[in-house]
Parts: structure tokens; C-alpha cells; sequence
């Protein structure tokens, strides 16, 4: 005989199990679309491309600039007085 939790597991299985392969199904034809179209292939493709040039390091690190920016203005601590960063001294050549 099942149990109450047995149960219980049974219909979440189901109720969560059930769209997740709804949603596998959809992603997997959706691919295959996307295979046999090329003129969509190709469009995103290219707006792929745009996309991607978007987040070039200069981008990357004025947007990490920004966010420490905003991090330390909010700070309790002033900046003045946080532990500075004190980089590797270079090796000389020998």
C-alpha cells in the first residue's frame, strides 16, 4: 500500500516531471527547425556575432569599474581607509 509521502512524491514527480519534458520536447524540435533553416541559421548567426562583440573586455571592465564604483560608494568603511592593493613587484632580469 503507498503512503501519504509516496503519494505525495508521485504527484510532484509528475507535476514537475511532466512540463520539464514538455519543455525538452519543445527545445529539441526547436533545434531541429533551427538546423534545416538556413536563412535563420544565418541570421542568428550574425546577430550572434553583434551580440557577442558587445562584451569585449573594454566593455567588461568598465562594467566591473562601475559595479566596485557603486560597491564602494555605499561602503561603511571610506575608501581612504580600505587596505590598498599593493601588486607583485616586478623580477628584474638577471
Amino acid at each position: 500500500m503507498m503512503g501519504r509521502v509516496e503519494y505525495l512524491a508521485g504527484i510532484v514527480t509528475f507535476a514537475v516531471g511532466a512540463p520539464l519534458l514538455f519543455l525538452l520536447a519543445s527545445a529539441l524540435a526547436d533545434g531541429e527547425v533551427r538546423r534545416r533553416d538556413a536563412p535563420l541559421r544565418a541570421r542568428l548567426g550574425a546577430a550572434g556575432v553583434v551580440t557577442a562583440a558587445g562584451y569585449g573586455w573594454g566593455r567588461v571592465a568598465e562594467e566591473l569599474e562601475r559595479i566596485y564604483a557603486t560597491a564602494l560608494a555605499r561602503s561603511p568603511v571610506p575608501a581612504a581607509e580600505l587596505i590598498p592593493l599593493r601588486l607583485p613587484e616586478t623580477p628584474t632580469p638577471v
